[in-house]
């Protein structure tokens, strides 16, 4: 697993997004090496207060994102391979912990993290 700190994906402001959310939600995005194209690729159950970070794992981009205040933390699962946006997070497979779940992960870093809950993901 690598940590995608200057790549083509990162995350931000969702330009595309349905009416049900009170406050704009946050997206993956995709801009070409060219910088040419910019596609919102998925909206994210992140918050506008998480810390969110992206890594990469066989293909795979994994958004991890977690508020140390609200004490909750989640990683997400996008195949870049999969071809339409998703826009709902609901569409995309992921882990939620809060409570006894995130205390016992809060000690590791970000990455360790992210390591342990890709193991709750669905196959």
């Amino acid at each position: 697993m690598r940590t995608l700190k200057q790549s083509d994906y990162s995350t931000g402001r969702a330009n595309i997004y349905s009416s049900q959310y009170y406050h704009t939600p946050s997206a993956l995005f995709y801009t070409s090496p060219d910088g040419c194209e910019h596609l919102q690729l998925a909206i994210l159950s992140a918050g506008t207060n998480d810390s969110v970070q992206l890594f990469e794992q066989g293909g795979l981009i994994y958004i991890y994102s977690a508020n140390l205040g609200l004490e909750y933390m989640a990683i997400e699962e996008y195949n870049p391979g999969g071809g339409e946006a998703l826009n709902t997070p609901a569409e995309l497979p992921g882990v939620y912990l809060d409570g006894e779940g995130y205390r016992e992960l809060e000690r590791l870093r970000p990455i360790n993290r992210a390591k342990r809950m890709m193991e709750y993901l669905p196959l």
